[in-house]
């Protein structure tokens, strides 16, 4: 059962930022509390949630919270919340990451690693950077150090960590910020990770998936999810968290789930190509937060996860593997100058760039007279920064390398190869002292021609070991120009297979263009043909009954038998359209209505306006109550143009009745069966000048 073991008494406002930390009965060192503490913003901004996803109450945090209350400082978490999983299951980070959304009063809720340095203006840029990005989902990158001195953690500085041992750190900035090759590998997506709880809710939560049980999980797969869902991701380039040695923290003898072979889930980066949005497990409480049915905290955790994540039941499932980083493979730690520090079997190797590719699974090639070894990266380290910067000179690296003994590390085992150099070194040291001394004072026991031969021998020694390592330099320098040269000769090669791959490109695009050009062109003629043959149907449609498509104004109602105008209306159009391209020739059209309570008995009730070309025939109808109906015979005169002059029937009213259009019919000249209007209009009588709406023609009907 989940429970609050501790609660910070709530400030009067809540906090703009909560942080979720998790532990599972595995944290050594609480030092990120220490560091949360002494932040540059007010301690009310933000929160601190704490998860323990096992029944153990950690004392530590139990003499932290009184030690800072004790000091009269605010308790360095707000809550400690303890899952109570039994230690037969194996943890799930994506539960605990959900349990803090959950609890998290903050608008902005940051994931990140529980053991990490943070600088004290850490949250002020988390608040910054939202307010200049609201709509986004940030990470901050992690330093990492080697060191083993640091452990037990024993509070270094920031520049301790950027020091020595220091494994992804250059010119300002983590290594994996200077990748845009590969940064999902070289990038610490686990380290820090922030959203706003709403949006988290949204997407509901992180994915409780059994593919994220134990150490190949992370709220990537969050990111990956926001940004399907329009978030831009964004890394911070100012700011970073910081990150010591200890035991386990390259996640060793752990189950893992599906993954890319570089602590990456392969469920995760899924996400990426299908654009999948929501979680396929997703919990029950945030799915009722998403779907506003309030928080129900009885569904929090599914029973059912204390039987399925035992780890009896993930060491039998092929989905999963134990995880054993250090002796499954030779690992690359780092790339100096110019040798390249591998980690294999628990023991560091630095391993010449000259010597190409080598199997460092072997035994005859870990004993290579160049490969340096040792058991501490800190040892291979150092002997490799003394020995690349003066190659014309091993011997004395070699010496200065065993001086070197940091701090921890008074055991560390010096490479054999470089003891070898070392002795060398006293040798020839101790060799060309007593050479110059015998060349500068001769011996008082020797004749002055014996001190003449035994000078002259050990200046021609002196002079022979100078030669020696001058031609060492020679040879060392032959080396790098021909390795600069190569590189020089692969990067020629790369400019050019670019160059060859943008005019491929150009060439794409041109025939892309002209192909898009060709479809342009197949699409007008299309278009052309459809208008020629929409407007060859229209030209040769009998008895077209155009009453549907007119449109109607304001004034006009439908009644389901016709259009209705009322004449308490003001006078003027109330039907138009339906703009037909007819070809000339003559057509009638018939117009059937009613006409009710008319007013004045010898005006006009109707005025129909066949108009095109910039011409317009105008017929008045006058009828008494009753219905009626006018057949009106037009000629379209030669030269009117299909496709710019379209015919428009116009209807207006006079106010003088309340009239009903029933049906309007256009149709060949020769159609039969309508009654002829008692105002029958002439045979096309059209008028250039425009057309005046209530302009009343002459008696006879047609103007």
């Amino acid at each position: 059962m989940v429970t609050v073991a501790y609660r910070r008494p709530p400030a009067a406002r809540p906090p703009k930022v909560s942080f979720v930390l998790l532990d599972w009965s595995c944290r050594e060192s609480l030092h990120s509390l220490d560091y949360l503490a002494q932040q540059t913003v007010d301690r009310d901004d933000y929160e601190v949630i704490w998860i323990e996803f096992y029944q153990q109450r950690n004392p530590e945090l139990d003499k932290k919270v009184a030690d800072y209350s004790t000091r009269d400082r605010p308790s360095p978490i707000d809550f400690w919340i303890i899952i109570g999983m039994d230690r037969s299951l194996y943890y799930h980070k994506h539960l605990m990451y959900n349990i803090g959304i959950v609890q998290s009063r903050g608008d902005i809720v940051v994931i990140c690693d529980s053991d990490a340095m943070f600088p004290p203006n850490f949250v002020e840029t988390v608040i910054t950077t939202f307010r200049e990005n609201p709509d986004s989902v940030v990470h901050f990158d992690q330093v990492r150090n080697a060191r083993e001195d640091f452990y037990p953690f024993n509070y270094p500085s920031f520049e301790e960590v950027l020091g020595a041992g220091v494994l992804n750190w250059r010119d300002g900035k983590t290594t994996g910020l200077w990748d845009i090759a590969d940064p999902l590998h070289t990038r610490n997506y686990g380290a820090c990770f922030c959203a706003r709880r709403a949006d988290l809710i949204a997407i509901g939560g992180a994915d409780e998936h059994l593919d994220y049980l134990g150490h190949v999980c992370g709220p990537y797969e969050l990111t990956f999810r926001l940004v399907n869902k329009g978030l831009r991701e964004i890394w911070h380039d100012q700011v970073f968290l910081y990150h010591t040695w200890h035991p386990g923290s390259d996640g060793d003898f752990n189950y893992i789930g599906p993954h890319d072979g570089r602590h990456m889930s392969a469920t995760a980066l899924a996400i990426r190509e299908t654009g999948r949005i929501m979680p396929l497990v997703e919990n029950g409480t945030i799915r009722g937060l998403r779907e506003g049915r309030g928080l129900d905290l009885s569904v929090l955790v599914d029973p059912s996860y204390r039987e399925a994540w035992t780890e009896e039941v993930v060491s039998r499932s092929p989905r999963f593997q134990l995880f054993n980083q250090n002796k499954d493979a030779p690992r690359l730690i780092m790339t100096l100058s110019q040798y390249n520090l591998v980690a294999y079997d628990r023991k560091y190797y630095g391993v010449p760039h000259d010597l190409g590719p080598v199997n460092l699974e072997e035994e005859s090639v870990r004993q290579h007279p160049r490969i340096l070894h040792g058991d501490t990266l800190e040892a291979v380290q150092g002997a490799t920064n003394w020995l690349a910067p003066a190659p014309s000179a091993p011997e004395a690296a070699a010496a200065d390398v065993l001086a070197f003994q940091p701090k921890g590390t008074a055991d560390a085992q010096i490479p054999d190869p470089v003891r070898s150099l070392a002795a060398h070194k006293t040798e020839h040291s101790a060799a060309r002292t007593s050479a110059v001394a015998r060349a500068s004072v001769p011996s008082l026991t020797e004749s002055p021609v014996a001190a003449a031969k035994n000078g002259i021998g050990s200046i021609v020694d002196f002079v022979a070991n100078a030669i020696s390592q001058s031609q060492l330099k020679r040879d060392m320098i032959n080396q790098r120009v021909e390795r600069i040269e190569a590189e020089y000769e692969l990067r020629n090669q790369v400019v050019t297979q670019m160059k060859a791959a943008g005019l491929q490109k150009d060439r794409l695009i041109t025939a892309l263009q002209d192909r898009i050009a060709e479809i342009e062109r197949d699409r007008e003629e299309l278009s052309r043909e459809a208008r020629h043959w929409r407007d060859h149907a229209l030209q040769f449609r009998q008895n077209l009954e155009l009453l549907p498509l007119l449109h109607r104004k304001e004034i006009a109602m439908d009644t389901g038998s016709g259009v209705l105008v009322l004449p308490t209306c003001e006078p003027g159009h109330f039907l138009y359209g339906p703009y037909l391209p007819l070809q000339a020739g003559q057509y009638s059209l018939s117009v059937r209505f009613r006409a009710a309570w008319v007013l004045r008995p010898k005006e006009p009730v109707l005025t129909v306006e066949i108009a095109a070309g910039g011409k317009v025939l105008t017929v008045e109808v006058v009828s008494m109550d009753g219905t009626d109906s006018s057949n009106i015979e037009f000629t379209v005169p030669p030269g009117v143009d299909l496709d710019t002059d379209k015919m428009e029937f116009r209807f207006a009213h006079h106010a003088n009745a309340s009239l009903e259009v029933r049906e309007v019919q256009l149709s060949a000249p020769h159609s039969t069966g309508s009654k002829k209007s008692r105002l029958s209009a002439p045979n096309f009588l059209w008028r250039s000048p425009p057309l005046r709406l209530f302009h009343r023609p002459p008696r006879q009907g047609v103007t």
